[in-house]
């Protein structure tokens, strides 16, 4: 595995409650099942009254109406292969009609709200609105719908648009806009689908919670429910904190709980408002980083961690931002350096110990890693990184069930980090099941849609399973994302040589052996 890989990536599965068991018997065939589930995210059975909450592995059925909250989002996985991403303040529903031409259909009517969805296979998939029905045939776009239009949004692939005043055809690049009474139409993309994508992307966490009250008791709650890995009660907590009050360090750590579900839209303003108040703001400058490191802007993201450890040396957010930007850019070296720094100056702080096993386990230092992983999971058990650290060092020496294991339970307690679940499907594939596997990181591609890696481990699943032309659009969405990985042009020289392409399959290998420093 790539060093990047496991240091830029990182639920035990959900315990049966009896919600679960009465949810599982609402019918014999459901059509979809939830992912992840981060804040509140309900369902309405069909003809029940009442909503009820939603959780990992829970199966969602026809006529089931779906709503997310404020600072909530879900993946859905459809029993079709396609995986669904949904915003917050969603309202949808599922239905599943007859076979269509030997294929099935799978509808959605999407009331409010967003969703992204992502297949590769051949199947129809419509999406309802109020003011146009799309039907794709395996592609990845994202449709927004408000009270005046709906949009469509198509990164790869192709989508066709209809409602009672005309159709559209809407390509990859472009975005098709519907109004009610009018003919839909369709415009170049104003903005790349990195940044149209943002609320879905993954920003490593960062927040140092092992000075709170030191500085500002009125932040403690907050603390508190973060610390339990609730992020939703923590930004409900700070709501609570009149604005009079809301002074730098309340805006930063907003800011990175806002981060932790998505938020990127409400998290820059706190940004730039502390900086306003207080202009050489580490942790402001820290944020900042982490949020360039997941729209891979490398340079960006170094720079700002090192403005973040210059106006604070004493930080350990600084310092672990610092390591992620550096490993972005592929010097180990310094981000070990700068996460030792990091457990020095905060040798109660989980997070940077954990960060640590994940740059030492990508160096192969298994018995580090693990030392370091068991000071994290003492320090706070409900950290999921240091679980899915432990997965990996597990995968590393060959114990592909422990690896498993230790996977779920980090899902258990975080399903929105794509690295556990990256892990799970490297752990399923390594044990033979690559259908399963490859649906893992399916998933794990939702989760985090910018993760050129991900994509590229993504791309040699569906090479190992012979679909080739599948494989080579992962690859070159990989490359698109991130010029400087390594990765996606190694497994693509080996796409291209196996299919008699022997001259792109050199040059594809040579640019591998460029960026990943000869290695």
């Amino acid at each position: 595995m790539p060093n990047r890989t496991l240091a830029q990536y990182l639920f035990l599965l959900v315990l049966v409650a009896p919600h679960h068991l009465e949810a599982a018997s609402a019918c014999k065939q459901p059509i979809a099942k939830v992912a992840s589930a981060q804040g509140r995210v309900d369902v309405q059975g069909y003809g029940k009254p009442g909503w009820q909450g939603i959780h990992r592995e829970d199966p969602l059925c026809p006529g089931d109406r779906l709503r997310t909250a404020r600072w909530s989002r879900a993946t859905l996985n459809l029993n079709s292969g396609a995986v669904l991403t949904v915003d917050q303040n969603t309202t949808m529903t599922f239905s599943m009609p007859a076979p269509q031409e030997n294929a099935p259909s799978w509808f959605i009517n999407l009331l409010d709200g967003t969703l992204f969805s992502r297949s590769r296979q051949p199947q129809r998939l419509d999406i309802n609105t109020p003011f146009i029905n799309a039907v794709h045939k395996g592609t990845e776009f994202m449709v927004t719908v408000s009270r005046q239009k709906a949009e469509i949004s198509v990164f790869d692939g192709q989508v066709s648009g209809q409602n009672s005043a005309g159709k559209i055809t809407i390509g990859k690049g472009q975005k098709g806009i519907a109004e009610a009474g009018k003919p839909p139409r369709v415009q170049a993309l104003k903005i790349t689908p990195e940044d149209a994508v943002q609320w879905m992307l993954y920003y490593p966490p960062i927040i140092d919670d092992t000075h709170a009250g030191v500085a500002d008791s009125q932040l403690n709650p907050a603390f508190a429910a973060y610390r339990q890995g609730d992020s939703q009660l923590a930004l409900a907590r700070l709501e609570d904190i009149p604005a009079s009050q809301q002074n730098p360090s309340y805006l930063t750590l907003k800011a990175a709980l806002l981060l932790t579900v998505g938020r990127v839209d409400e998290a820059q303003p706190l940004i730039r408002q502390a900086r306003q108040l207080e202009p050489n703001n580490s942790a402001a400058y820290a944020l900042q980083a982490i949020i360039a490191v997941a729209l891979n802007q490398h340079q960006a993201a170094l720079d700002n961690a090192n403005q973040a450890a210059a106006a604070n040396p004493s930080s350990a957010a600084a310092k672990i931002a610092q390591s992620y930007a550096h490993q972005a850019l592929f010097n180990i070296d310094q981000a070990l350096k700068a996460t030792h720094e990091a457990t020095r100056l905060t040798p109660g702080n989980a997070l940077a110990w954990a960060r640590l096993s994940e740059l030492q386990l990508s160096q192969g230092d298994h018995a580090a890693a693990l030392e370091s992983a068991h000071k994290a999971q003492a320090l706070n058990p409900k950290l999921a990184r240091t679980q899915t650290i432990l997965g990996f060092a597990d995968l590393a020496e060959t114990e592909t069930g422990a690896a498993k294991q230790a996977f779920q339970q980090a899902l258990a307690l975080d399903s929105s980090d794509p690295l556990a679940r990256l892990g799970l499907g490297l752990a399923k594939i390594r044990q033979g099941d690559l259908e399963e596997g490859k649906a893992e990181l399916e998933t794990a591609v939702n989760l985090d849609p910018n993760n050129a890696v991900i994509r590229s481990y993504l791309g040699k699943a569906h090479y190992e399973l012979r679909d080739k032309g599948y494989a080579g659009t992962e690859f070159e969405i990989a490359k698109a994302m991130d010029p400087k990985d390594p990765t996606p042009w190694f497994y693509d020289a080996i796409l291209k040589q196996t299919t008699n392409r022997p001259v792109e399959a050199l040059h594809d290998m040579q640019e591998a052996i460029r960026l990943n420093g000869n290695r």
